[in-house]
Protein backbone atom coordinates (compact mmCIF):
# COMPACT_ATOMS: atom_id res chain seq x y z
CA UNK A 1 0.00 0.00 0.00
CA UNK A 2 0.68 3.65 -0.16
CA UNK A 3 2.50 5.62 2.50
CA UNK A 4 0.33 8.42 2.24
CA UNK A 5 -2.96 6.20 1.92
CA UNK A 6 -4.31 6.62 -1.45
CA UNK A 7 -2.60 3.69 -3.40
CA UNK A 8 0.55 4.12 -5.93
CA UNK A 9 -1.58 4.45 -9.03
CA UNK A 10 -4.07 7.10 -7.13
CA UNK A 11 -4.72 10.48 -9.01
CA UNK A 12 -3.87 13.85 -7.12
CA UNK A 13 -7.21 15.82 -6.08
CA UNK A 14 -7.10 18.63 -8.71
CA UNK A 15 -5.77 18.16 -11.96
CA UNK A 16 -3.02 20.42 -11.87
CA UNK A 17 -1.85 17.75 -9.36
CA UNK A 18 -2.45 14.58 -11.66
CA UNK A 19 -0.58 16.58 -14.38
CA UNK A 20 2.72 17.35 -12.20
CA UNK A 21 2.45 14.04 -11.59
CA UNK A 22 2.65 12.70 -14.99
CA UNK A 23 5.44 14.90 -16.03
CA UNK A 24 7.97 16.20 -13.08
CA UNK A 25 7.40 14.29 -9.77
CA UNK A 26 6.23 10.51 -10.76
CA UNK A 27 4.06 7.50 -8.92
CA UNK A 28 6.94 6.62 -5.94
CA UNK A 29 4.82 6.30 -2.98
CA UNK A 30 6.64 8.40 -0.69
CA UNK A 31 5.25 11.77 1.57
CA UNK A 32 8.10 13.11 0.17
CA UNK A 33 6.88 12.77 -3.86
CA UNK A 34 3.21 14.06 -2.77
CA UNK A 35 4.65 16.77 -0.59
CA UNK A 36 6.50 17.69 -4.21
CA UNK A 37 3.29 17.29 -6.15
CA UNK A 38 1.28 19.65 -3.85
CA UNK A 39 4.31 22.53 -3.79
CA UNK A 40 4.26 22.34 -7.45
CA UNK A 41 0.75 22.19 -8.52
CA UNK A 42 0.49 25.81 -6.68
CA UNK A 43 3.33 27.43 -8.37
CA UNK A 44 1.92 26.32 -11.77
CA UNK A 45 -0.99 27.63 -10.96
CA UNK A 46 0.57 30.97 -10.58
CA UNK A 47 2.59 31.09 -13.71
CA UNK A 48 -0.17 29.43 -16.21
CA UNK A 49 -4.32 29.89 -16.79
CA UNK A 50 -6.21 26.77 -15.91
CA UNK A 51 -7.46 26.63 -19.58
CA UNK A 52 -3.72 26.42 -20.49
CA UNK A 53 -3.45 23.96 -17.82
CA UNK A 54 -6.18 21.66 -19.10
CA UNK A 55 -5.17 21.58 -22.67
CA UNK A 56 -1.96 20.70 -21.76
CA UNK A 57 -3.27 17.77 -19.33
CA UNK A 58 -5.37 16.54 -22.04
CA UNK A 59 -2.33 16.58 -24.71
CA UNK A 60 -0.15 14.25 -22.39
CA UNK A 61 -2.66 12.38 -20.25
CA UNK A 62 -2.97 8.04 -20.47
CA UNK A 63 -6.31 7.27 -22.54
CA UNK A 64 -6.20 3.49 -22.11
CA UNK A 65 -5.87 1.75 -25.44
CA UNK A 66 -6.57 2.51 -28.92
CA UNK A 67 -8.08 -0.49 -31.58
CA UNK A 68 -4.79 -2.31 -32.07
CA UNK A 69 -4.42 -2.51 -28.36
CA UNK A 70 -1.34 0.08 -27.66
CA UNK A 71 -1.17 2.50 -25.11
CA UNK A 72 -2.45 5.95 -26.24
CA UNK A 73 -1.71 9.64 -24.16
CA UNK A 74 -3.59 12.66 -25.55
CA UNK A 75 -6.87 13.41 -26.73
CA UNK A 76 -5.96 13.51 -30.53
CA UNK A 77 -4.74 9.69 -30.28
CA UNK A 78 -7.53 9.21 -28.19
CA UNK A 79 -10.07 10.53 -30.53
CA UNK A 80 -8.20 8.93 -34.08
CA UNK A 81 -7.21 5.41 -31.82
CA UNK A 82 -10.81 4.91 -30.79
CA UNK A 83 -13.78 6.62 -33.18
CA UNK A 84 -11.03 7.22 -36.19
CA UNK A 85 -11.74 10.92 -36.41
CA UNK A 86 -9.73 14.24 -34.96
CA UNK A 87 -10.82 15.89 -31.93
CA UNK A 88 -11.99 18.27 -33.06
CA UNK A 89 -14.90 16.33 -35.44
CA UNK A 90 -15.69 14.38 -32.08
CA UNK A 91 -20.29 14.46 -31.14
CA UNK A 92 -20.77 14.94 -27.58
CA UNK A 93 -21.21 11.36 -26.94
CA UNK A 94 -18.17 10.31 -28.22
CA UNK A 95 -16.66 13.63 -26.42
CA UNK A 96 -18.14 12.46 -23.27
CA UNK A 97 -16.67 9.15 -23.62
CA UNK A 98 -13.07 10.51 -23.96
CA UNK A 99 -13.33 12.51 -20.96
CA UNK A 100 -13.96 9.78 -19.08
CA UNK A 101 -11.17 8.12 -19.36
CA UNK A 102 -8.06 9.90 -17.86
CA UNK A 103 -9.92 8.93 -14.39
CA UNK A 104 -9.06 4.78 -14.89
CA UNK A 105 -7.89 4.72 -18.85
CA UNK A 106 -7.35 0.54 -18.83
CA UNK A 107 -10.44 -0.05 -16.98
CA UNK A 108 -12.96 2.22 -19.17
CA UNK A 109 -10.95 1.90 -22.73
CA UNK A 110 -13.42 -0.30 -24.45
CA UNK A 111 -10.60 -2.46 -26.02
CA UNK A 112 -8.22 -5.31 -24.53
CA UNK A 113 -4.88 -5.54 -24.47
CA UNK A 114 -4.87 -7.28 -27.46
CA UNK A 115 -7.18 -5.09 -29.56
CA UNK A 116 -10.39 -6.72 -29.92
CA UNK A 117 -13.38 -5.18 -27.92
CA UNK A 118 -14.14 -5.83 -24.79
CA UNK A 119 -17.57 -7.84 -23.64
CA UNK A 120 -20.22 -6.23 -22.84
CA UNK A 121 -20.10 -6.42 -19.47
CA UNK A 122 -16.81 -5.05 -19.10
CA UNK A 123 -17.58 -2.27 -22.05
CA UNK A 124 -20.43 -1.02 -19.59
CA UNK A 125 -17.92 0.58 -17.26
CA UNK A 126 -16.86 3.06 -19.70
CA UNK A 127 -20.10 3.69 -21.09
CA UNK A 128 -21.62 4.58 -17.80
CA UNK A 129 -18.77 6.58 -17.05
CA UNK A 130 -19.71 8.80 -20.39
CA UNK A 131 -23.13 9.12 -19.16
CA UNK A 132 -21.85 10.66 -15.97
CA UNK A 133 -19.97 13.11 -17.71
CA UNK A 134 -22.46 13.72 -20.05
CA UNK A 135 -24.83 14.50 -16.54
CA UNK A 136 -22.46 16.95 -15.23
CA UNK A 137 -22.31 19.29 -18.43
CA UNK A 138 -26.53 19.08 -18.11
CA UNK A 139 -25.83 19.90 -14.64
CA UNK A 140 -23.60 22.32 -14.85
CA UNK A 141 -25.60 24.31 -17.80
CA UNK A 142 -23.65 22.97 -20.45
CA UNK A 143 -26.60 20.69 -22.42
CA UNK A 144 -30.32 21.26 -22.44
CA UNK A 145 -32.75 18.56 -20.63
CA UNK A 146 -33.67 17.51 -24.57
CA UNK A 147 -29.87 17.46 -25.10
CA UNK A 148 -28.71 15.45 -21.94
CA UNK A 149 -31.31 12.32 -23.08
CA UNK A 150 -30.83 12.67 -26.61
CA UNK A 151 -26.90 12.23 -25.99
CA UNK A 152 -27.37 9.47 -23.17
CA UNK A 153 -29.03 7.15 -24.81
CA UNK A 154 -27.02 7.07 -28.27
CA UNK A 155 -25.25 3.90 -28.69
CA UNK A 156 -21.72 4.90 -28.59
CA UNK A 157 -20.67 0.93 -29.40
CA UNK A 158 -21.42 1.57 -33.44
CA UNK A 159 -18.78 4.44 -32.88
CA UNK A 160 -15.75 2.53 -31.73
CA UNK A 161 -13.23 1.29 -34.60
CA UNK A 162 -12.66 -2.28 -35.24
CA UNK A 163 -10.21 -4.61 -34.22
CA UNK A 164 -7.18 -4.82 -35.68
CA UNK A 165 -3.81 -6.11 -35.69
CA UNK A 166 -0.86 -3.94 -34.15
CA UNK A 167 2.03 -5.24 -36.92
CA UNK A 168 4.15 -5.60 -34.13
CA UNK A 169 7.24 -7.36 -35.45
CA UNK A 170 7.95 -10.86 -33.01
CA UNK A 171 9.15 -9.75 -29.84
CA UNK A 172 12.13 -11.77 -29.61
CA UNK A 173 16.09 -11.71 -27.44
CA UNK A 174 16.84 -8.68 -28.90
CA UNK A 175 13.21 -6.46 -28.26
CA UNK A 176 13.36 -7.82 -24.48
CA UNK A 177 17.17 -6.87 -24.42
CA UNK A 178 16.60 -3.41 -25.64
CA UNK A 179 13.92 -3.05 -23.52
CA UNK A 180 15.30 -4.03 -20.72
CA UNK A 181 18.23 -1.84 -20.81
CA UNK A 182 15.65 0.82 -21.79
CA UNK A 183 14.07 0.02 -18.07
CA UNK A 184 17.35 0.18 -16.54
CA UNK A 185 18.46 3.78 -17.80
CA UNK A 186 14.77 4.88 -16.63
CA UNK A 187 15.07 3.45 -13.38
CA UNK A 188 18.21 4.83 -12.81
CA UNK A 189 17.06 8.71 -13.83
CA UNK A 190 14.07 8.15 -11.65
CA UNK A 191 16.17 7.44 -8.58
CA UNK A 192 18.26 10.04 -9.28
CA UNK A 193 15.27 12.70 -10.19
CA UNK A 194 13.90 11.87 -6.46
CA UNK A 195 16.93 11.75 -4.80
CA UNK A 196 16.50 8.43 -3.57
CA UNK A 197 19.59 7.87 -0.91
CA UNK A 198 21.64 4.25 -0.49
CA UNK A 199 19.99 3.25 2.14
CA UNK A 200 16.47 3.89 1.15
CA UNK A 201 17.54 1.52 -1.86
CA UNK A 202 18.53 -0.91 0.23
CA UNK A 203 14.48 -1.28 1.27
CA UNK A 204 13.37 -4.32 -1.52
CA UNK A 205 10.00 -2.40 -1.51
CA UNK A 206 11.59 1.27 -2.23
CA UNK A 207 13.36 -0.51 -5.55
CA UNK A 208 10.32 -2.68 -6.91
CA UNK A 209 8.09 0.18 -6.32
CA UNK A 210 10.74 2.10 -8.81
CA UNK A 211 11.28 -0.99 -10.95
CA UNK A 212 7.35 -1.16 -11.47
CA UNK A 213 7.41 2.91 -12.07
CA UNK A 214 10.29 3.11 -14.34
CA UNK A 215 8.67 0.52 -16.61
CA UNK A 216 4.88 2.04 -16.70
CA UNK A 217 7.06 5.54 -17.40
CA UNK A 218 7.91 3.61 -20.23
CA UNK A 219 4.80 2.18 -21.45
CA UNK A 220 3.04 5.10 -20.85
CA UNK A 221 5.16 8.20 -21.58
CA UNK A 222 5.16 8.50 -24.98
CA UNK A 223 9.19 7.68 -25.22
CA UNK A 224 11.20 6.49 -27.98
CA UNK A 225 13.70 4.22 -27.27
CA UNK A 226 16.66 4.51 -30.35
CA UNK A 227 19.15 1.68 -30.36
CA UNK A 228 22.34 1.13 -32.78
CA UNK A 229 20.82 -2.05 -34.55
CA UNK A 230 19.67 -2.25 -38.03
CA UNK A 231 16.79 -4.09 -38.11
CA UNK A 232 16.79 -5.03 -41.88
CA UNK A 233 20.67 -6.68 -41.26
CA UNK A 234 19.28 -8.26 -38.01
CA UNK A 235 16.48 -9.70 -39.67
CA UNK A 236 18.55 -11.25 -42.65
CA UNK A 237 21.58 -12.60 -40.40
CA UNK A 238 18.72 -13.91 -37.97
CA UNK A 239 17.06 -15.97 -41.59
CA UNK A 240 20.88 -17.26 -42.07
CA UNK A 241 21.07 -18.98 -39.24
CA UNK A 242 17.93 -20.67 -39.02
CA UNK A 243 18.15 -21.33 -42.81
CA UNK A 244 21.55 -22.71 -42.81
CA UNK A 245 22.50 -23.39 -39.43
CA UNK A 246 21.75 -26.92 -39.80
CA UNK A 247 23.50 -27.68 -42.56
CA UNK A 248 26.75 -26.69 -40.57
CA UNK A 249 27.33 -29.91 -38.81
CA UNK A 250 26.88 -33.55 -39.58
CA UNK A 251 24.57 -33.61 -36.86
CA UNK A 252 27.13 -36.30 -34.93
CA UNK A 253 27.62 -33.17 -32.17
CA UNK A 254 25.77 -30.38 -31.00
CA UNK A 255 25.09 -27.32 -33.44
CA UNK A 256 26.92 -24.01 -32.29
CA UNK A 257 25.65 -21.35 -35.23
CA UNK A 258 27.30 -18.32 -35.48
CA UNK A 259 27.51 -15.47 -38.44
CA UNK A 260 30.29 -12.74 -39.72
CA UNK A 261 28.19 -9.30 -41.35
CA UNK A 262 31.30 -8.05 -43.77
CA UNK A 263 31.72 -5.29 -45.81
CA UNK A 264 33.70 -6.75 -48.78
CA UNK A 265 34.72 -2.97 -49.92
CA UNK A 266 36.92 -2.77 -46.30
CA UNK A 267 37.04 -5.92 -45.39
Amino acid sequence: GSVVGVGSSSGGSTITQQLIKQQVVGDAPTFKRKAAEIVDALALERYMSKDDILTTYLNVSPFGRNNKGQNIAGVEEAAQGIFGVSAKDLTVPQSAFIAGLPQSPIVYSPYAADGSLKSAGDMALGLERAKDVLYNMYRTGRLSEKEYQEYKDYDLTKDFKPSESSEKSSHGYLYYTAVEEAQQTMYEYLIQRDNVSQQELKNNDTVKAYKELAAKELSDGGYTVTTTINKNIHTAMQNAVANYGGVLDDGTGAVEVGNVLLDNKTG
